[in-house]
C-alpha cells in the first residue's frame, strides 16, 4: 500500500460510482470476522469485480516474502468467475507486473495503466479522447460489459 495504490483505489471507485454501482474495497469497511469471510460475502454479494494483477520484485522482509504475484487476487477472480460474475482485470503497465501474469489469466483483455493514468476525473464517456484515463476506460468496460447501474453516491 502506497501512494499509488491509493491513487489507483481512487480511481477505481469514481469509475464505478460513474457507473451507478456502490464500490466496496474490503479494508476501508468495518467489521469483526476473519477478512476471508468478508471477502466471500462481499463477492457473493457483488455484480462484478475489479481483479488487480499488478505485482512488484519479490524481496525478503523480516524472513517473510513481500511483493511479488498476489495469489489472493487469483483465488478471488476465479471465485468470481465460479460465481458467474463478469471479472474486469487491470495490471499496471511495466515489465514487472506484465511479466508476472500468469499464462492461464494473461489471456483476459486486460486494463493496463500507468501511474500518471490514475485520475478520478471522468469525461463524458460518449464523446472521444485522445488518451482517456485509468478511470475512463475503466468505466467505458463497466459500461459496455455490466451495464449502468442504479446507485447514486449521496457525497
Amino acid at each position: 500500500f502506497d501512494d499509488i495504490t491509493e491513487k489507483y483505489r481512487e480511481s477505481v471507485a469514481a469509475a464505478i460510482t460513474y457507473c451507478g454501482y456502490k464500490p466496496m474495497i474490503i479494508d476501508q469497511h468495518d467489521y469483526n470476522d476473519f477478512i476471508m469471510n468478508q471477502v466471500i460475502s462481499s463477492i457473493k454479494q457483488s455484480h462484478f469485480l475489479v481483479a488487480e494483477f499488478t505485482s512488484r520484485p519479490e524481496i525478503l522482509v523480516e524472513e517473510k516474502v513481500k511483493n511479488g504475484v498476489r495469489g489472493g487476487v487469483y483465488w478471488e477472480a476465479g471465485m468470481a468467475y465460479g460465481l458467474g460474475l463478469q471479472v474486469i482485470h487491470t495490471c499496471e503497465d511495466g515489465p514487472e507486473s506484465r511479466s508476472r501474469i500468469h499464462f492461464d489469466v494473461d489471456q483476459y483483455n486486460t486494463i493496463f495503466w500507468k501511474p500518471e493514468d490514475l485520475d478520478v476525473n471522468i469525461r463524458p464517456l460518449d464523446r472521444s479522447s485522445p488518451k482517456p484515463n485509468f478511470a475512463e476506460k475503466l468505466a467505458a468496460r463497466i459500461l459496455a460489459t455490466i451495464g449502468k447501474g442504479t446507485y447514486t453516491s449521496k457525497s
